[in-house]
């Protein structure tokens, strides 16, 4: 299959699954998304490098940025995708990453303009984009706690 090139974007994943798409945590995890117990055996389980590439695509990034984020070295990346199959400790940081982009996405009501505010440095964040930021649990709930003051108006 050399030189064949599969689209992997959200758009593509779900053309015609009607007005609403699904949340990316449900596109990664092949879950409703709703349901924590079916997201949590699909992380435990290790997901399929599928659900890697359906969000780096979305995000617009390279292997080595969302390496970086997702704090998977290099050579382990590699060795993934001839495993096809992450590690549950990398899904859990994938899917992280899903309920960011899920976030932003509910906020902005728009995904270009919410992987754009993902990707922009704030002040508010030390300067670091809220990508950066998420590439922890810790900033993670910083960010999820900064998209739920801005939806309620609250700035300080």
């Amino acid at each position: 299959m050399a030189g064949v090139m599969v689209d992997f974007s959200f758009e593509h994943y779900y053309a015609g699954q009607g007005e609403r798409k699904p949340s990316m945590v449900s596109c990664i995890t092949d879950t409703d998304g709703r349901n924590p117990s079916s997201v949590i055996g699909a992380v435990r389980r290790g997901l399929p490098m599928r659900a890697y590439a359906l969000l780096k695509d979305s995000l617009h990034k390279h292997d080595a940025e969302m390496g970086m984020l997702l704090n998977i070295q290099p050579r382990t990346l590699s060795r993934r995708k001839k495993e096809a199959r992450l590690s549950p400790a990398e899904s859990d940081r994938v899917v992280r990453l899903a309920r960011i982009t899920d976030a932003a996405i509910s906020l902005f009501d728009d995904e270009q303009e919410a992987v754009a505010w993902l990707d922009r440095p704030l002040a508010i964040l030390d300067e670091e984009s809220p990508l950066q930021r998420a590439s922890t649990d810790i900033g993670a709930r910083e960010v999820e706690n900064l998209i739920g003051r801005i939806e309620h108006g609250v700035f300080s």
